[in-house]
């Protein structure tokens, strides 16, 4: 096989697995943000409140930082006021639901086993 064709079939593998790619990829930055998220709601982390945008561009800006190209973060924002309304503290499979929509239908993204945390 030369470079140029197995450049193509990589290509190709990225385009055909692209939402496993992009949960995978994106699932250590959900997981980091829901535990400062979880620190800053219960108190365990020192500084003024933030806003449910702040939290928004700090997620956005980690994404970016790991080269994380998201489309839409309205998912974000409706789900983090979700849980600002249930008063329950965001979960990392739940966040990723809500940010990678076709992959939550397609079943790469499983829904949380555990029973929302109340702060």
């Amino acid at each position: 096989m030369t470079i140029p064709q197995i450049r193509r079939l990589v290509d190709s593998l990225m385009h055909k697995y692209a939402d496993e790619v992009e949960a995978y990829r994106l699932m250590p930055v959900a997981q980091q943000f829901c535990e400062d998220l979880a620190r800053a709601v219960t108190g365990k982390k020192p500084g003024r409140p933030r806003s449910i945008g702040e939290w928004t561009r700090i997620f956005l800006r980690r994404a970016q930082e790991r080269r994380l190209q998201l489309q839409s973060l309205d998912y974000l924002n409706d789900y983090l006021d979700r849980c600002l309304d249930l008063r329950v503290l965001p979960q990392a499979n739940e966040l990723l639901r809500a940010l990678l929509p076709r992959a939550a239908r397609r079943g790469i993204i499983p829904r949380a086993l555990e029973a929302p945390i109340p702060f």
